[in-house]
């Protein structure tokens, strides 16, 4: 048979002290020792010692780590931020982002989770545009670490527009009427006014 006690230590809970295995629960931090007795069936016995050293809890802090679109040009208006490498000996339990400079009508999608999408960045003032994130990380000892990091919006390069009337077309009559595209027409900053006209060496009126 199986006989489990402790002989120092603060008390704690046993189960199962009559068996091979014993659980032992409510254990504080210091240093215990349990004796096992076995007894066989001709009642001989022996008896050992075990020690269990229950230390203090040594938790380090998180390390918030963010990478992602540091550099975003026009006419792209998005740029994701991942903080999933960061790391924690234990584990991290919550996830904070939240912009510290910039113009502040962009969108934001998932500032409570590991990746950050922005959306909607542009240029005020001049060009690059700083904008300046900063997530933090908690761990489930409520121990926090944060980083920052710098999102640049470039505008494009300032060229002259490109017109494109489409390709030109043939019509019988009594067919008279067309439609004209300008679709193609581009810019590097976005077309804001179409206009046509007819050309002097057209024969219509």
């Amino acid at each position: 048979k199986y006989s489990w006690k402790l002989v120092k230590g603060n008390q704690v809970e046993m189960k199962g002290i009559k068996n091979k295995t014993v659980h032992v629960s409510k254990l504080e931090v210091g240093v215990y020792q349990f004796e096992l007795t076995v007894t066989d069936a001709a009642g001989q016995s022996d008896s050992a010692t075990v020690t269990v050293d229950v230390q203090k809890e040594n938790n380090q802090p998180p390390i918030a780590i963010v990478t992602g679109d540091t550099a975003v040009y026009y006419p792209n208006t998005e740029s994701v931020l991942n903080g999933s490498l960061s790391t924690d000996d234990y584990r991290i339990i919550q996830y904070h982002w939240s912009q510290l400079e910039g113009p502040n009508d962009i969108r934001f999608d998932g500032l409570d989770k590991p990746v950050l999408r922005v959306s909607g960045l542009h240029v005020e003032g001049v060009s690059p545009t700083e904008y300046l994130f900063q997530l933090v990380v908690i761990d489930y000892r409520n121990v926090t670490n944060y980083t920052n990091i710098s999102v640049y919006y470039h505008k494009g390069e300032d060229v002259l527009p490109v017109a494109d009337a489409g390709p030109d077309m043939i019509l019988t009559l009594p067919q008279d009427t067309v439609t004209l595209n300008g679709t193609g027409s581009h810019d590097g900053f976005g077309i804001s006014q179409y206009k046509w006209i007819k050309s002097d060496s057209s024969p219509a009126i």
